[in-house]
């Protein structure tokens, strides 16, 4: 399974958590609650282009800036921890 994958099928899981007679509310939100985590984890592990902000790039999860400098592999982990792709950041 990849990560996309992944991401498409737990919103899924937390319905069929919900419509579960036997899960009171207060687990439901702890559950909700972790899975909201594993999507946003899993969401940057999905290489993304960084933004083009007019004459300087950000990282399209926290919008800060970001340079060559930081971009050392194919796809760095900025320090929020998203992965990047620095490579043909030329918008089109």
């Amino acid at each position: 399974m990849t990560n996309k994958e992944a991401i498409e099928i737990l919103p899924v899981a937390r319905l069929c958590i919900k419509g579960n007679p036997n899960v009171v509310d207060e687990e439901f939100n702890r559950y909700s609650e972790a899975l909201d985590k594993a999507i946003e984890a899993l969401e940057k592990q999905v290489p993304k282009r960084l933004k083009n902000m007019g004459g300087w790039y950000a990282c399209p999860a926290c919008f800060k800036p970001i340079t060559n400098m930081e971009c050392d592999a194919k796809y760095p982990a900025h320090s929020c921890g998203q992965l990047v792709i620095w490579e043909d950041n030329n918008d089109k």
